[in-house]
């Protein structure tokens, strides 16, 4: 669902059944894809495991997928940012993305 010009938010039910992620296209062309709570870490969605809590696993192995399906697109990104070694490496406030 389009918000405005650029701000997506996309349906990821599983780990609730109202889960969204948020896509941004940023200025520069790359797309980055919160991912929120549909996966928790990198693992979850290199080999497509549940989230460590869902009220629907069908749902939320589904959004996974559409979710692996979207980054596979060119100049997009997934954030997962409850990954402790990918956390890492993403620009933190102050700093930003453009």
């Amino acid at each position: 669902m389009n918000i405005v010009s650029g701000l997506d938010l996309i349906s990821t039910r599983g780990h609730t059944s109202g889960h969204q992620s948020v896509r941004v296209l940023l200025p520069s062309g790359t797309s980055i894809i919160m991912t929120g709570d549909a996966g928790d870490l990198l693992e979850n969605y290199e080999k497509e495991i549940l989230p460590g809590e869902s009220v629907d696993d069908i749902a939320a192995l589904e959004s996974i997928r559409r979710l692996n399906q979207l980054a596979s697109l060119p100049n997009t990104r997934l954030f997962l940012c409850h990954d402790p070694i990918l956390i890492q490496t993403l620009k933190l406030a102050p700093d930003y993305y453009n």
